[in-house]
């Protein structure tokens, strides 16, 4: 098989359990690279959901997979046990954080079952302006400061992230949810008030509007990650954007969303990212007055057949966040000159040259 037929078998798989239906899976099915193109778009765990029962898997392919399923399912169970930890440390000094991105997965319901989303970090938002009350007070509950390993800070005011010692976990705090340009987008007036309160371990916390959880994906993902500019999905985006839609469609203001994307000139970013949804994995999405990108597909299937491609653009816009940083701050280019940033750098420049990229 091709890469590209890889892809597509992998979609397929994911489509059937959205459906509520077996999948077929065929008896040359690579599943090498099948597992390789899943592990790099973070779904290991919902293939493995997706497959558990399924009598015709190999015995190796089946123990990894329900160990993927069952590991992840503890994981998240101890994140969501972390948050809880972070909002009633919070909540003492009168401040309810909101919850976004994976975190915001975790303590909601969007997901049929906990364990199906790979998770990374905790992201949080938090008021700048308190720093030092919040840093004491996740401090006192057990959370270790990371302080960045930088000679100038390039954001003020400093919020370090924090790591829970038990668990590993690691708290990334924000000011703001997404990068200023896409401010109106992804926290535009009424988002406060607009964020549901949900109980969680006897604690508070807030998660953002399901309109405003949808901004958000497509912010961070499309535009902040550049899969856009770059003619690429991730496919766990995808299926958060499909399951949001399943769980809580009748919510998300589909109109106001295309107005905050047309006010920044992205409207086609939206249309796209969801025409992803639609022909990936064929779920019912809306129209909009401004049409997807109409060579969307074939650029993807380009993308992952020629890896190369992927390379080089992450290789340039790696190169480009840095000179937009020495631009807006040029005392940042002391940062380059501490070795403790050295292992971090080179360890993203082989994840850029060597990484297998889907």
């Amino acid at each position: 098989m091709t890469r590209w037929q890889v892809f597509d078998q992998l979609c397929g798989i994911l489509r059937a359990r959205l459906r509520g239906t077996p999948p077929q899976l065929p008896a040359d099915l690579p599943w090498e690279q099948l597992i390789q193109a899943s592990s790099y778009h973070c779904i290991t765990p919902f293939l493995a959901w997706t497959l558990r029962g399924h009598h015709e898997l190999d015995r190796e392919v089946r123990d990894y997979l329900a160990a993927i399923l069952a590991l992840n399912a503890q994981r998240n169970q101890q994140l969501t046990g972390v948050i809880g930890r972070v909002a009633r440390a919070l909540n003492a000094i009168d401040i309810v954080p909101v919850f976004f991105k994976g975190a915001a997965y975790s303590a909601g319901t969007v997901y049929p079952e906990p364990g199906l989303r790979f998770t990374g970090d905790i992201d949080l938002l938090l008021p700048g302006g308190r720093a030092p009350d919040i840093s004491k007070a996740l401090t006192t509950a057990g959370f270790e400061a990371e302080e960045a390993r930088l000679l100038v800070r390039v954001k003020q005011p400093y919020l370090p992230h924090f790591r829970d010692a038990a668990t590993g976990a690691t708290l990334d705090t924000h000011r703001e949810i997404a990068p200023q340009q896409w401010h109106s987008i992804v926290e535009p007036e009424g988002f406060a008030a607009r964020c549901r309160l949900v109980e969680l371990g006897g604690a508070r916390v807030r998660i953002p509007h399901p309109t405003d959880l949808v901004a958000h994906s497509i912010v961070h993902n499309q535009l902040k990650d550049r899969y856009h500019e770059r003619g690429s999905v991730q496919l766990r985006q995808l299926l958060d954007l499909a399951f949001l839609c399943d769980r809580h469609g009748s919510e998300i203001d589909w109109v106001d969303l295309e107005s905050r994307f047309e006010k920044t000139g992205t409207a086609s970013v939206l249309s796209t990212n969801l025409h992803f949804v639609e022909a990936l994995l064929h779920r019912n999405v809306p129209k909009f007055k401004c049409p997807p990108r109409p060579d969307a597909l074939d650029l993807l299937r380009t993308m992952i057949e020629h890896p190369r491609y992927q390379r080089q653009f992450l290789m340039t816009g790696w190169l480009a966040q840095y000179v937009a940083q020495l631009k807006a701050k040029p005392l940042s280019a002391l940062n380059l000159l501490n070795p403790k940033t050295f292992g971090p750098r080179l360890r993203r420049l082989r994840s850029i040259l060597q990484g297998k990229k889907w």
